[in-house]
């Protein structure tokens, strides 16, 4: 085990640039964990750690293919987990400020979007992240890594500081989209 702890040590060094194989993730235990992550990789005995090695100036191309949850899956899927989204923003509130009960200044921004069933599902964030959320009405956005909440017993997805949010990103999802979208604005 002391070897194995040495190994990672070395592979860990900044600059490095690692693939990450089967691979666990898991929101961190804030009883256990004095860091201000939210979450946490674990690595058991099927991961795969790899160094790869980029000539200067080098760029990284890997293509990873996402899994989509539709809006009405997340039924099926705990609180708190993370899942990736796509759709088409058909509403978007805010950034805008509030103050909460104790005074403190918020800023919230909601985003609705819809999927390629027409499901709809509200996505709120909060603080720098709703802030830095730039979208507009009939983008498609991907968000990789949102979690699910229950507000008043409706599910609802949340952003993480390391949820990735994309617009208008060159996949199959999409593209499909995109074709309910043309197909909505036609029937108007």
């Amino acid at each position: 085990m002391h070897l194995f702890r040495e190994y990672i040590a070395w592979l860990i060094l900044v600059s490095n640039v690692l693939q990450l194989s089967n691979i666990g993730f898991k929101l961190t235990n804030t009883l256990y964990s004095t860091t201000d992550n939210e979450c946490e990789l674990e690595i058991n005995c099927d991961t795969i750690i790899k160094k790869i090695n980029l000539e200067d100036g080098e760029k990284l191309n890997i293509s990873v293919k996402s899994i989509f949850t539709q809006f009405n899956d997340n039924d099926d899927v705990a609180i708190d987990k993370a899942i990736n989204v796509i759709g088409i923003v058909k509403n978007v509130t805010g950034p805008k400020e509030m103050i909460a009960k104790d005074g403190r200044l918020l800023i919230k921004n909601t985003v609705t979007p819809m999927d390629g069933m027409r499901n709809k599902i509200v996505v709120t964030s909060w603080g720098t992240i709703a802030e830095s959320l730039k979208v507009s009405v009939n983008d498609v956005v991907s968000m990789k890594g949102a979690g699910i909440r229950v507000y008043d017993g409706v599910r609802l997805l949340k952003l993480y500081s390391f949820t990735v949010v994309i617009v208008g990103e060159d996949v199959e999802e999409a593209h499909r989209l995109k074709e309910v979208l043309d197909g909505m604005s036609k029937k108007c």
